[in-house]
């Protein structure tokens, strides 16, 4: 399998996932560290300075949506500046709250490990809340874990993996090489 053919197989089970996020319960697909670091253009490691939601279009879509401003500690896929924005659908604007479930949350201050891929001319967390791994006291923590995305449960059923953060960049590394 090609790189953009795992990279569009991904990318159409977030769109399904999206499509799916008006139904009662959401039901996503783990997929593994490798999957994730091969279709991603970016992986960082850093902390969490900004969070911004305002109401405009996105690659000509109009909605709320929320730009997280990371600072970069190590960039373990890619390269490039000492900060790193991407986008994520939903947050607050005023009285106005827009939610989809699946979706990473961030909070300003904490501590990620981020995958991103570029979608039209904005960064996304690949595979939503799956791109999204929170850093506690040297362990990197997937967002299975509900106080990962914000509070937003259930959405696997399978429980949280963790593993040091050394293992998550090797790992990361490795899968990312052998797609070159």
């Amino acid at each position: 399998m090609t790189v953009v053919h795992r990279r569009w197989s991904l990318l159409a089970a977030v769109v399904v996932t999206i499509i799916a996020a008006s139904a009662s319960a959401t039901t996503m697909r783990r997929a593994s560290v490798e999957e994730l670091a091969r279709a991603s253009d970016a992986v960082v490691r850093g902390r969490v300075v900004s969070v911004s939601a305002e109401r405009r279009a996105v690659n000509g879509r109009d909605g709320i949506y929320t730009t997280v401003r990371v600072a970069v500690d190590a960039w373990w896929v890619g390269g490039g500046a000492e900060a790193v924005n991407f986008v994520v659908h939903g947050g607050q604007v005023g009285d106005d709250i827009a939610r989809v479930h699946g979706q990473a949350t961030f909070t300003a201050g904490e501590r990620v490990v981020v995958f991103l891929f570029r979608g039209g001319d904005v960064l996304w967390p690949t595979g939503m809340c799956q791109g999204k791994w929170r850093i506690r006291d040297g362990e990197a923590w997937s967002a299975t874990d509900p106080s990962a995305v914000g509070g937003q449960g259930g959405l696997m059923s399978t429980v949280p993996e963790a593993m040091s953060v050394t293992r998550l960049r090797e790992r990361v590394r490795a899968a990312a090489g052998a797609r070159r």
